[in-house]
């Protein structure tokens, strides 16, 4: 009985994700086209930030509960999620879909390194203060860069506050938070006593089942595009957000005063690695990923997940 309520603790906390994601991302869409935001500062930045409020509300949960295995498992599982289950979803769903993105091939790869990295990093099972260096100057660099060349925070206007329907969307964005927080303190909780019940490390649950969770707008925006026949994506709201992924992964570990333990498997990690090649590869060839190739990424996926269960260290029970 015990597993049965707290398992439907676990689903609350994904509805209250579900509508509190979708207040945000849909408040902050209207205050972002009337202040006139270049298309670019508004998918990569603005998007991928409030695409990410879910990860952000774990990782502070993570961190006030001093459990930083949940915020490295669920940040990492949230990248693979991301190219390696929604972005594919929407393709086999669909009949294939259309990278919309204005980076050019070098950009691509370098922001596939910035989502890669966290989870190469992750290979010794632990993370580290130098890890974490490392993710927050590889972020630094690739929106340094991508400022530089597309100067977006020159391009915006004054914010006019008299318009009712910006004040709206602020207080949508307040309800939002408290929703998104409350939420992920449920998921942090329920996470450790899954963790317990399965005999498994905090880290394995957050990356096979919290990423999932936590990925729910993007899995809301994908759904509602086949709905609407919408082929276009723009693809940097999930690059956004993907690489938002790394900048946090930094900044929350800079509060951890040991290595963090990241107690997955190697075979699963490299099995992400090989299918963000492979996404890359798909992604240059016409700026689209068809159904084969959205097919070949999810097979991928549930591959990632079958070695992590069956091969990963996290595992104190009997397989």
């Amino acid at each position: 009985m015990e597993l049965e309520s707290n398992l439907g603790l676990f689903f609350l906390s994904f509805t209250l994700l579900w509508v509190g994601s979708g207040l945000a991302v849909g408040a902050i869409t209207k205050i972002s086209h009337s202040l006139r935001m270049s298309s670019f500062f508004v998918s990569f930045f603005i998007m991928g930030l409030f695409t990410s409020l879910t990860e952000i509300m774990v990782g502070i949960n993570a961190v006030i509960t001093n459990q930083p295995e949940i915020y490295v498992g669920n940040l990492v599982g949230s990248s693979i999620v991301m190219f390696m289950l929604v972005v594919p979803l929407l393709a086999v769903m669909g009949n294939g879909v259309n990278l919309n993105y204005s980076f050019n091939f070098k950009d691509l790869v370098t922001a596939a390194l910035v989502v890669g990295v966290p989870a190469l990093l992750t290979l010794d099972n632990r993370i580290t203060l130098v890890d974490i260096l490392i993710c927050l100057v590889l972020y630094g660099y690739f929106a340094f860069i991508q400022e530089k060349n597309k100067r977006s925070l020159s391009k915006l206007v004054a914010i006019n506050f008299s318009r009712s329907t910006i004040y709206i969307s602020l207080a949508k964005i307040l309800v939002a938070i408290v929703l998104v927080f409350s939420a992920s303190n449920i998921l942090v909780k329920q996470t450790t006593f899954l963790a317990d019940y399965f005999g498994a490390s905090q880290f394995i649950i957050s990356i096979l089942v919290i990423s999932v969770g936590t990925n729910i707008p993007e899995l809301s925006i994908a759904v509602r595009a086949v709905l609407a026949k919408k082929k276009d994506i723009a693809f940097g709201n999930y690059l956004g957000s993907a690489t938002f992924n790394t900048l946090e992964l930094g900044l929350l570990g800079l509060i951890s005063t040991k290595p963090i333990p990241a107690l997955g498997s190697n075979f699963s990690i490299t099995v992400f690695l090989v299918g963000l090649v492979l996404f890359l590869y798909f992604a240059k060839s016409r700026k689209t990923i068809s159904r084969i190739e959205g097919s070949i990424l999810i097979f991928i996926y549930f591959l990632f997940v079958f070695f992590e269960i069956f091969t990963g260290p996290g595992w104190t029970l009997q397989k």
